[in-house]
C-alpha cells in the first residue's frame, strides 16, 4: 500500500490491491471519500516514474507533470513552485454502467523534501510487486 498525505488538510490518497493490470486508488477529503478500481494497462510503472521524475527535479519545475490512466478513471497532476511545495492534484471520474457519473477532485500540499521518499515507496508498489 502507497499512502500519501497532504501536509496541510486532511486530505489522503491511497494506492492498494495491485493485481494484474489493475490497482486501487482512494482518496479522502474532508467529509468526501471515493474509492476506484483502475485499469493501467502495462502503465502503473508510469506512477513511479512520475514521482521519480518530480524527486529528481525537487528544487521545482516549470508546468505541469501528469499521469492519467488508459480509460480516464483516474487523473495525477504534479506542479511545483520555488518555495518548495508541490500540489498533487488527483482526480477519479466514474462514468460507467447504469449509476449516475461522480467525480472526486482533490489537492494536496506535499512538501519538496518528502518527493524522495514518495518516489521510493511508489516504486517499492508498482514496480517490485509486479510480477
Amino acid at each position: 500500500m502507497l499512502q500519501i498525505k497532504s501536509t496541510e488538510s486532511d486530505a489522503l490518497l491511497e494506492f492498494s490491491d495491485l493485481s494484474g493490470d489493475y490497482f486501487k486508488v482512494s482518496l479522502r477529503s474532508g467529509s468526501h471519500f471515493a474509492i476506484r478500481k483502475v485499469y493501467a494497462y502495462t502503465d502503473a510503472k508510469g506512477i513511479a516514474a512520475l514521482f521519480q521524475e518530480a524527486a529528481t527535479e525537487w528544487r521545482g519545475w516549470s508546468g505541469t507533470k501528469k499521469w492519467a490512466s488508459i480509460e480516464g478513471e483516474f487523473e495525477l497532476e504534479l506542479k511545483s513552485d520555488k518555495t518548495g511545495h508541490v500540489t498533487l492534484t488527483t482526480k477519479i471520474n466514474h462514468d460507467c454502467g447504469n449509476s449516475d457519473p461522480w467525480r472526486l477532485e482533490s489537492t494536496l500540499l506535499i512538501e519538496a523534501g518528502q518527493l524522495e521518499n514518495i518516489a521510493k515507496r511508489a516504486n517499492q508498489h508498482f514496480i517490485r510487486n509486479v510480477g
